[in-house]
């Protein structure tokens, strides 16, 4: 069975269930947290307000049976990024595309207004998915100097100028995920939480808004199917030597590509520098060494290829959000 609902729709069921009693919803002064309406679907929806104008939307939920959402938009007064873990559905926003497949490999950038949006969201599908709400007021402290497109939106934006409803569809990168569970395993709580959600989130903005700036150029250097092959190929030597790596002319040499190749190649397939990737696997491997088998930490920073502790100690702090012996500490309990 499918039901078919309008946005007003789901809110007064949502609000008919808090005031019949069959959900409680918590507040505090910076977030809501609201279990998910049992007739339609178990969960929850978390709402975290953090500094002036950025909203962070968590939503964990699971629908009993297929949802055709259906909502109008009249006008816009938000952007919205908007990243998916698991689970996914069909999105169709009139006058904009056809249709897209929203999943947790790709994410996106998007501001809509004056049309229609329907969504097809399957039965029984966990759906885990985090949407930055960004207001006019966020922007104010940016400064918009490049003539991409997008900032010429944002810009015209946040001046309450007319702009067309744009979206841009993104990969979601290894980098990305990390910083998107990250999200989700928040160790604070309080005011420590609102800052390590907020530096985690211009993170993701920043990763989000780069890609969008390179898709650019990236369009314009073709990747044939041997070039992405050389480019996976490279990947696995960085991954089999990441103790004491090639340097970059070197890798490039060895799988028949000249380094500007390589280095946008990387950018394209991965969404990270070559050397980029090759800290972040270091870090992963340094996770799991932690994790499963409890080695001290300067084995683990000598066992992945760092020869300073501190460097290792600050680079792991500054992926995972907390220093290896905390990490460690944790995985403990």
């Amino acid at each position: 069975m499918t039901i078919s609902i309008s946005t007003e729709e789901f809110k007064a069921i949502w609000q008919e269930s808090i005031e019949k009693g069959e959900i409680k919803e918590y507040r505090s002064k910076t977030e809501t947290i609201t279990p998910f309406p049992p007739y339609l679907g178990t969960g929850f929806w978390r709402e975290i307000e953090l500094r002036n104008g950025l909203t962070v939307l968590i939503q964990d939920y699971c629908y009993h049976q297929k949802i055709i959402e259906i909502d109008k938009v009249e006008s816009s007064s938000q952007l919205v990024s908007s990243f998916y873990l698991k689970g996914g559905y069909t999105s169709t926003v009139d006058n904009l595309f056809l249709s897209r497949e929203v999943t947790p490999k790709n994410n996106q950038l998007f501001l809509i207004k004056d049309t229609i949006e329907k969504d097809e969201i399957p039965a029984n599908k966990p759906i885990l998915a985090i949407k930055l709400i960004i207001d006019k007021e966020f922007l104010n402290h940016l400064c918009f100097e490049s003539n991409h497109p997008l900032f010429q939106h944002l810009e015209r934006w946040r001046k309450d100028q007319e702009i067309e409803p744009f979206l841009y569809n993104c990969q979601t990168s290894a980098h990305l995920e990390t910083l998107l569970k990250q999200i989700i395993d928040c160790p604070y709580q309080g005011c420590l939480a609102q800052m390590y959600l907020e530096s985690k989130i211009m993170d993701l903005l920043r990763l989000q808004f780069e890609q969008i700036l390179t898709l650019e150029i990236e369009q314009k250097l073709s990747f044939n199917r041997d070039d992405i092959e050389r480019i996976y190929q490279a990947k696995n030597i960085l991954i089999n030597n990441y103790k004491d790596p090639p340097s970059l002319i070197n890798l490039a040499r060895q799988v028949g590509l000249n380094d500007y190749k390589l280095k946008k190649g990387f950018l394209h397939c991965f969404q990270m520098t070559v050397f980029g990737y090759l800290r972040h696997y270091r870090l992963l491997e340094a996770q799991r060494l932690i994790k499963d088998y409890n080695y001290n930490i300067a084995g683990v920073a000598s066992q992945v290829g760092y020869k300073s502790l501190g460097s290792f100690s600050s680079a792991f702090k500054a992926e995972f959000g907390v220093s290896p012996k905390q990490y460690q500490k944790q995985s403990s309990l």
